[in-house]
């Protein structure tokens, strides 16, 4: 497209947030209130045992039992929906905050605190610190210290995922925070250009660990960076545990190669 006109281009509207349920809980989109009862009685116990868990672990830490560790305050709802949208087969890539994924997909109470205390039964041996879980047999890549590197990853097992016709994806949990790093733009270019059957779920708390948004960038926030990819973007309430899981939805059925 060309034209005769100069101008300063900016894009003057914003993405929307999507939301089922509004703050005081009534439904304000019935057309997608229609998840199943047992799916939904599923999600609010294991968000439920998950700030159990939480609160316990955390004791624990400022007691000096366990080393180190970080809660998903908040977070429950966009980490415990979207796993309810995954396949148990698709491969998901954490930050530091998505045990709830492990929780649904049966990562039980006492696996949570033999990694922590880092004894003979974690699986890793006590060779990570607390809060790094892994689990090869429930598709979850152990969490990573160095901020980001999940990114580019998950990019990456998306492309293998496509090479191979699988009809599988690969998740990539990141803050916007993250989003900052030159790993989120190699990872999202790779992704979009490649085609590749990644999912990007990006956790916007609005000031990472402590620098807020309007210090790490203009525009408007990280929604409108994947649209630069060309990427389809949704911006979701992220406490909107029914809105995540329709979102996610979207993409994981029908077939995400068909995508």
């Amino acid at each position: 497209i060309y034209t005769s006109k100069l101008n300063f281009d900016s894009v003057s509207e914003k993405i929307p947030t999507f939301r089922v349920i509004e703050l005081k809980g009534k439904v304000i989109a019935k057309k997608y209130d229609n998840t199943d009862t047992a799916t939904l009685n599923k999600i609010y116990e294991k968000m439920v045992q998950l700030e159990e868990m939480d609160m316990i672990l955390l004791q624990a830490q400022r007691q000096g039992r366990i080393s180190f560790y970080m809660t998903a305050l908040g977070e429950q709802a966009c980490t415990v929906a979207v796993a309810a949208a995954l396949n148990d087969i698709d491969l998901i890539y954490p930050q530091y905050r998505e045990h709830g994924c492990l929780i649904w997909r049966g990562f039980t109470i006492d696996e949570f605190a033999h990694q922590c205390a880092s004894n003979s039964r974690d699986p890793a041996k006590g060779r990570q610190m607390p809060v790094h879980y892994t689990s090869s047999k429930l598709n979850f890549v152990c969490v990573s210290s160095p901020l980001t590197t999940q990114v580019p990853q998950a990019s990456g097992a998306g492309y293998t995922f496509k090479l191979q016709e699988l009809d599988r994806i690969a998740v990539a949990f990141f803050g916007e925070g993250a989003s900052s790093e030159g790993d989120f733009h190699s990872g999202m270019n790779f992704a979009a250009t490649l085609g590749c059957q990644t999912l990007f779920l990006c956790r916007n708390n609005k000031y990472a660990i402590s620098t807020p948004s309007d210090e790490q960038f203009k525009g408007d926030g990280v929604a409108s960076k994947s649209q630069g990819y060309g990427m389809l973007t949704i911006r979701c309430d992220g406490n909107d545990a029914i809105a995540v899981y329709q979102a996610c939805l979207l993409y994981t059925s029908p077939s995400p190669r068909d995508s």
